[in-house]
């Protein structure tokens, strides 16, 4: 693992000025791990994950670059990217997940660049699930079969950008 948070609140991993974050790759597991009810309030700022410093090759990490995980109620709170001028992390080349976040509520991933990972861009719980518009529309009718009224709401930033049509009534 190359930086792990356990129990470890209100750190900021990187940062929001240039030369402020971190190159964290060629770890034989997570890139970087927050994990336990007490990593809380850390923010994952503007960090190169799974690539070289000058992000032109791919130096993996042999499991997900980012993980937020487990004990009890999980890691909360943490931020990784943000909306801020630098907050995004380029997290690419490795050999997992991109993000993955296990278990823990209210984690804001927001305005990170994730791609050529050899998992999913961002795995949300265990199912292994592609977290895309399509697989997001597919459940939304699903549950609307069982009469459970569902609204989905997606962001994309790859080019070219997919677009959606239709309606699930």
């Amino acid at each position: 693992i190359g930086i792990y948070l356990s129990q470890s609140p209100s750190n900021t991993i990187g940062g929001l000025v240039a030369g402020q974050g971190n190159v964290v790759s060629g770890n034989t597991n997570i890139g970087i791990y927050l994990v336990f009810a007490g990593s809380t309030g850390n923010a994952v700022q503007g960090n190169t994950i799974g690539l070289n410093a000058a992000r032109l090759a791919a130096v993996p990490n042999g499991a997900s670059g980012i993980e937020v995980c487990c004990g009890g109620n999980g890691a909360t709170g943490n931020t990784l990217g943000g909306t801020a001028a630098n907050a995004g992390n380029v997290i690419a080349g490795n050999t997992g997940h991109g993000i993955r976040v296990l278990e823990g509520t209210a984690n804001t991933v927001q305005r990170n660049s994730i791609y050529d990972n050899g998992g999913l861009g961002i795995e949300l719980g265990t199912d292994g699930i592609t977290r895309n518009a399509e697989g997001l529309l597919a459940k939304a009718r699903g549950l609307d079969e069982e009469g459970i009224t569902t609204f989905t709401w997606t962001g994309f930033y790859a080019v070219p950008v997919k677009t959606l049509t239709g309606s699930i009534e």
